[in-house]
């Protein structure tokens, strides 16, 4: 293992959980969860629409584990922090987000995905989806392009015909969101 994924905020410290998502009341290393085969821990995606129903991704930095694919706003919950709390300063971080905007929460869902330099993802994550029209300001430090907008259909088409375009933990986000009321708001 090169460990060079493992170097981005090493010693930030994550909330640890069981497989259902339930806080344990630890915390853990972020370089140290992410070595295979991980300790679970917790993490939130943000779906952020516009109100022309497209959904901002970006293609996630290469420095990052699971990187060089399309994704959507992600982090992880640190300890001390709440779901809602990590969901903002996840926009904020990532897209320059300030605003108070609202958030539907729904189910999480547990995963795990090994990587060849060693690395994995071991997390219960939660979903969050939220509307924007604001001013986009994204931080090139976590993404390697500028944000861009994609339908639900073609989004579900690339899910199956470039399954490899996105993170894995992004095919169970939308597995998630298409088993939701919200789905038919944005199709």
């Amino acid at each position: 293992m090169n460990g060079k994924k493992l170097e981005d905020k090493p010693d930030e410290l994550m909330a640890t959980c069981d497989a259902q998502g339930q806080p344990d009341g630890q915390s853990i290393a972020r370089k140290e969860a992410h070595k295979s085969p991980g300790t679970k821990h917790l993490a939130v995606q943000v779906l952020l629409f516009n109100s022309d129903k497209k959904l901002l991704m970006h293609h996630r930095h290469s420095r990052k584990i699971g990187g060089n694919v399309l994704d959507v706003p992600t982090t992880h919950i640190l300890a001390g922090e709440t779901k809602k709390e990590a969901a903002r300063r996840c926009l904020e971080n990532e897209y320059g987000v300030r605003e108070e905007i609202e958030f539907v929460e729904l189910p999480g869902f547990s995963y795990e995905a090994g990587y060849e330099d060693g690395t994995c993802e071991n997390e219960f994550c939660y979903v969050n989806v939220a509307v924007f029209d604001g001013e986009i300001k994204p931080n090139l430090d976590e993404m390697e392009s500028q944000p861009i907008e994609k339908s639900i259909s073609e989004i579900i088409e690339e899910l199956k015909s470039k399954p490899d375009d996105y993170p894995a933990w992004f095919h169970e986000t939308m597995r998630v969101f298409r088993e939701s009321s919200e789905f038919k708001k944005f199709k």
